[in-house]
């Protein structure tokens, strides 16, 4: 299908997460960097496609009233169209419905069949005429394609509404189920209600200043010169976070972002390096490190001076990193494409840091998908591949050197009993190292050792962060 106006990127987009597992994040960011398309276009389909994933379950939920069989009966690719069409018709004041539906329509034409556009255009009319009068029981009315009890046994049929919709909690906050019991279990209904709402509200877009070439101050006033209005970030006191802008420019169109004065990185990850403490002349290792913006922090606040080894599986992925640090000016980082719990290295680091794959469950404000494409069957693997990257970088350190374990992930499992389940293993040859004030920037467990950067207390994707150290050879001879 040629794709040629927003609502049709923004269904290429969400019809790959749906069939691909891609990351809308990821396919955004590349939207993004299209040159053909306007800001304008840009904001609309970002707003069309995390909006969908934010609103799968109440979009489902009405759904499922006017299809006989349920949405999950339909091809795949018309699921996708109906939450498209009806995510603008229940939730966008500034979308005609007569527009939402008709493209809807044509869209379901190109990607379907003339059987498919009617009950596309029948179910989303119905949609329609629920939102515009608000009452929930014109879904009683009799099933569309239904006359004289006689149905066209060939299409998909629009039917009466259904007993079995979801409870309006879980209509409401979008998630699956198992990820709100799970937080509630862990922190509490309140907290989960105001993680939720965090989660589906927006987050602004925060900038890493590259202090290698220009200071805060003066790139707060050259984002000025360009129509940025910015505000320092309280999470790292070298990025700044946009207010506003008066203006359509795209961020690769920035001068600041040319000249590699910028990152863009979320608040939170940036708060992660400063725990390390890294230090020029040292070996540090990024066991975990792509996309990069952690390795590029610390090459930054060593100003050049460290060895920096960035370390992943994936040499595409190092290759995009290097090209990062070219834009940027950084040229002490060295990559090695390797596994990080296997990882051999000629002499031990200085400091190491293991930014650790992990259930993401933090970060569900800004990578949408990750509520549908996480299962909670899938811990276990996760905390198996933690636990070996940690074990491995207490192993490479050197006696009295510093280890940072970090996620993404608000959950424990991926978090305080990943660290203690190592540090138990490890008979005494690690221990935990309370974080340094300055970078003490989120609530604080584990004797001081560990933070957690809250989505709805920080604004920012939630965090943890925990300090590590392994025992010098004096500490060890006792």
């Amino acid at each position: 299908m040629k794709i040629v106006s927003p609502r049709e990127r923004a269904f290429s987009i969400l019809h790959q997460v749906e069939t691909e597992g891609a990351y809308s994040d990821k396919l955004l960011g590349i939207l993004h960097r299209d040159t053909t398309l306007s800001a304008r276009e840009c904001s609309l389909v970002t707003q069309l496609v995390k909006g969908v994933l934010e609103r799968r379950n109440k979009l489902d939920a009405t759904l499922n009233r006017f299809i006989a069989k349920g949405l999950s009966s339909l091809p795949t690719r018309i699921q996708t169209v109906l939450r498209l069409g009806a995510y603008q018709l229940l939730e966008l004041n500034n979308v005609s419905r007569s527009r939402a539906v008709s493209d809807s329509v044509s869209l379901a034409r190109k990607c379907g069949h003339e059987g498919t556009a009617r009950l596309v255009n029948a179910v989303l009319r119905r949609v329609s005429e629920i939102e515009q009068e608000g009452r929930e029981d014109q879904a009683a009315q009799p099933p569309l394609g239904t006359s004289a009890g006689k149905t066209d046994a060939t299409q998909p049929q629009p039917a009466e509404p259904k007993q079995s919709v979801p409870a309006p909690s879980e209509v409401q906050d979008s998630v699956p189920s198992w990820i709100r019991d799970r937080i509630t279990l862990q922190w509490g209904s309140d907290k989960c209600r105001r993680l939720l709402t965090a989660f589906d509200s927006p987050l602004p877009l925060a900038l890493r200043a590259n202090t290698l070439r220009i200071t805060v101050s003066e790139l707060t006033d050259l984002l000025a010169t360009d129509g940025w209005k910015t505000r320092p970030s309280r999470l790292y006191p070298s990025s700044l976070v946009l207010l506003s802008r008066t203006n359509d420019k795209k961020l690769h169109e920035l001068r600041a972002f040319e000249q590699g004065l910028i990152y863009v990185q979320d608040e939170a990850s940036a708060a992660v390096v400063p725990v390390l403490e890294p230090q020029q002349g040292e070996l540090i290792v990024d066991l975990c490190a792509a996309p990069g913006g952690k390795t590029t922090q610390i090459a930054e606040l060593t100003n050049n001076a460290a060895t920096v080894l960035a370390v992943d599986p994936s040499s595409r992925k190092l290759h995009a990193l290097m090209s990062n640090c070219a834009r940027l000016g950084i040229s002490s980082v060295t990559t090695v494409a390797a596994d990080g719990a296997t990882l051999v290295l000629s002499r031990p680091a200085d400091r190491i840091l293991v930014d650790a794959p992990c259930s993401g469950l933090g970060a569900l404000g800004k990578k949408k998908d990750i509520r549908w494409h996480r299962r909670e069957d899938q811990f276990s693997e996760l905390i198996a591949l933690q636990e070996a990257l940690l074990s491995r970088a207490i192993d490479l350190v050197r006696p009295g050197g510093t280890i940072v374990y970090s996620t993404c992930s608000i959950d424990r499992a991926d978090n305080e009993e990943v660290v203690t389940a190592v540090l138990n293993r490890t008979e005494g040859l690690a221990h935990l190292s309370p974080i340094p004030p300055p970078a003490a920037v989120g609530e604080l467990g584990m004797d001081g050792a560990s933070m957690r950067i809250w989505p709805d207390q920080h604004g920012s994707t939630g965090a943890f962060v925990c300090r590590i150290k392994k025992r010098s050879t004096d500490e060890t001879a006792r």
